[in-house]
């Protein structure tokens, strides 16, 4: 499914060796709860193309604004498990929050 245009806060970013991605986890915000609490998800996120080199750089908890992406699902036949992943081509500084 392609996914564009939405903020996330990195975090335990790493260089793959021998390869141009960067490995990430992505945490994204989701609203809030009935009582007001906040509701975040947590992607395993890969940094290629475009974004390659930027993330280099990207340092735990900062926050980007994703331009163009990808995520999907794989399947461990081994474990029984459902993974969810992004890849993100393409990002920027993140963008301004409006309230609804």
């Amino acid at each position: 499914m392609k996914v564009e245009k939405f903020n996330a806060r990195v975090w335990k970013v790493n260089k793959v060796k021998g390869s141009n991605v960067v490995i990430a986890n992505i945490s994204t915000y989701d609203g809030a709860d009935a009582q007001g609490n906040p509701i975040y998800s947590t992607w395993s996120g890969r940094f290629v193309g475009d974004a390659y080199k930027p993330a280099t750089k990207l340092e735990d908890g900062e926050k980007i604004g994703v331009v163009s992406g990808n995520v999907s699902t794989n399947y461990d036949k081994k474990t029984k498990k459902l993974y969810a992943n992004m890849t993100i081509f393409e990002f920027d500084e993140p963008m301004p929050y409006k309230k609804k």
